[in-house]
């Protein structure tokens, strides 16, 4: 049955057109100017223990150190070790960690691997600026930690063509009592190294078999090679996530628009939303029980611009 009323829609904003990823200068700022530490190259590496200046809640336990890995990884209580392109799933491990890019990376002939721990007051705002519009739940997030680990133009390991790398940067924020992290990927290029083993973008509790795939999951069929051209908060290339909880949650993202819309469930609606000056491909995924009644709320998700 079809029926006419106004609706509140709210949209998740997963995929984007594919015009511009994050701009390099829209990172937060990395390298030897901004006090970041180089990892040094290799590959299979690690920064050796991190004890860091403020506890970082993650996946209902606190860490006060953290371990810095080649491999595009943030690992916790143990660093992250050799890659290993035998396993069918590198993510699914024993190790606790953030993985904005689990690949096998290596720096002996190009790119590098820049972190630190971060206590700047504009930088802090910021950050927590970005948090409170992705998460409109916590309205007074205000980060007093951050730690910012960035691969800046890291090719494969044993690559012939050093020329073909990836940019990305993870982002870890703690106000002492929750923690949010965020993905910024500028360029993606190349997923898979000579044994042909795919990357993995996710998160890791290290125990209780709890871990989390960002792309491809449930909820999106997309390649790894999408990510800087997509998001879960509105905002090509950047993807944010809560981690304190012991299950990762994701941003919502949401715009809000409001009008007259035919309306059935599983169906497909198409309109226009003026700020981005571009119609709208919807497709019902889940929502209330629909009746004549105003105001009624509707969650659905965008598949595409069209």
């Amino acid at each position: 049955m079809i029926i006419m009323f106004s609706l509140l829609i709210l949209i998740e904003m997963i995929l984007i057109s594919p015009s511009a990823s994050i701009a390099l200068d829209e990172l937060t700022p990395f390298g030897k100017d901004h006090g970041d530490i180089m990892l040094a190259p290799g590959f299979d590496g690690d920064s050796g223990e991190i004890r860091i200046t403020r506890s970082f809640p993650f996946l209902g336990r606190t860490f006060t150190s953290l371990y810095v890995d080649i491999n595009g990884v943030i690992a916790f209580e143990k660093a992250f070790g050799e890659f290993d392109d035998t396993k069918r799933s590198q993510i699914a491990g024993t190790t606790s960690m953030i993985a904005p890019f689990l690949g096998d990376i290596d720096t002996d002939d190009g790119g590098a691997i820049w972190y630190r721990q971060n206590t700047t007051k504009q930088l802090l705002e910021e950050a927590s600026t970005d948090v409170r519009n992705a998460f409109p739940e916590f309205p007074h997030f205000s980060a007093v930690w951050m730690f910012v680990a960035t691969w800046a133009k890291v090719p494969a390991f044993l690559s012939s063509n050093l020329s073909i790398t990836n940019t990305f940067q993870s982002v870890l924020l703690t106000d002492g009592n929750y923690s949010f992290v965020r993905f910024n990927y500028h360029k993606i290029t190349w997923t898979t190294e000579t044994s042909g083993t795919e990357a993995e973008i996710g998160f890791n509790a290290g125990f209780s078999n709890y871990y989390y795939n960002v792309a491809p999951n449930s909820i999106r069929n997309i390649s790894i090679l999408d990510l800087p051209y997509k998001s879960n908060v509105n905002k090509p290339g950047v993807w944010m996530f809560r981690t304190d909880n012991i299950t990762i949650q994701e941003g919502s993202g949401q715009i809000v628009v409001s009008g007259d819309f035919n309306v059935c469930s599983d169906s497909t609606i198409t309109f226009t939303v003026a700020s981005l000056s571009s119609h709208l491909n919807i497709k019902v995924v889940s929502s209330p029980f629909i009746s004549s009644h105003f105001n009624d709320v509707l969650t659905v998700k965008a598949l595409h611009l069209i």
